[in-house]
């Protein structure tokens, strides 16, 4: 090659990188600087990890437990089932009627599809459900997780057309709280954002016939966000938050 053409060769890479690096910096100013910086930008087309099935030595447990106890000494059961919110509680001393609790700690929508089968095997009466925080922490889009939870609804009215299922709705949370702060940044008002798109998506998923929306969410709040008195570490529950819990979803559990 001549040293002329050499030069000129490049003379057009040295303009081609000129030009991508001008291009590059109107993309930022005019576009990713504009909708959030960096970080938002990758969040908002950045493909968010997949979320895995709860292997936690706890759903271990009681997952194992679950299907063993496959039939229930209760005809058509009433059955709590959810994460770590639902587990947690103590909810035949709590609500003073004999339900049966099928929460596991860090569960997701993928978690509660998966283990399904054992919570239909029970013939449950009613069904009441409180799931996603968990979709949320993981990074779930509330689109994918109302999907999943959709999938949920549906696999149960065809396994079991007469159980009843009650959408308890997916619960605020308190940016201070020790739980939400190791999350970093905006944890809080953004999981709080999430939180209200998902529970305005599932709501529409009632139909006041078989499966039913049970707001508890809002009597939760202060300042829109879950009040300190509700709980220990800004996600889950106080024992007063339990309590207000109670006297959101004992109406509906009285039914006959």
């Amino acid at each position: 090659m001549s040293k002329v053409r050499y030069l000129g060769v490049l003379l057009c890479v040295s303009l081609l990188a000129n030009l991508l690096f001008l291009a590059s910096g109107a993309l930022y100013v005019f576009y990713v600087r504009k909708h959030g910086g960096v970080a938002r930008f990758v969040e908002r087309f950045g493909a968010p990890a997949p979320i895995t099935l709860n292997g936690t030595i706890d759903s271990v447990v009681r997952r194992s437990l679950f299907e063993t106890l496959e039939t229930s000494s209760v005809d058509s059961p009433t059955v709590f089932l959810g994460d770590s919110l639902t587990e947690l509680c103590e909810w035949n001393e709590l609500l003073d009627l004999q339900v049966l609790n099928r929460g596991i700690s860090s569960d997701t929508t993928v978690d509660v599809l998966d283990r399904l089968d054992a919570v239909l095997a029970l013939h449950p009466k009613a069904i009441y459900l409180m799931i996603g925080i968990n979709d949320a922490v993981e990074g779930s889009s509330v689109a994918d997780t109302a999907g999943r939870y959709q999938q949920i609804l549906q696999t149960i009215h065809k396994a079991s057309p007469t159980t009843r299922v009650y959408m308890q709705s997916v619960l605020p949370v308190l940016s201070t709280g020790s739980l939400v702060e190791a999350l970093g940044g905006t944890g809080g008002p953004r999981l709080n954002q999430w939180v209200r798109q998902m529970n305005q998506t599932i709501s529409g998923y009632a139909d006041n016939k078989s499966i039913f929306y049970i707001n508890v969410h809002d009597d939760l709040l202060e300042n829109e966000e879950l009040a300190p008195r509700f709980t220990v570490d800004g996600i889950h529950l106080s024992g007063a938050g339990y309590i207000v819990w109670k006297q959101r979803v004992l109406p509906f559990l009285t039914r006959p």
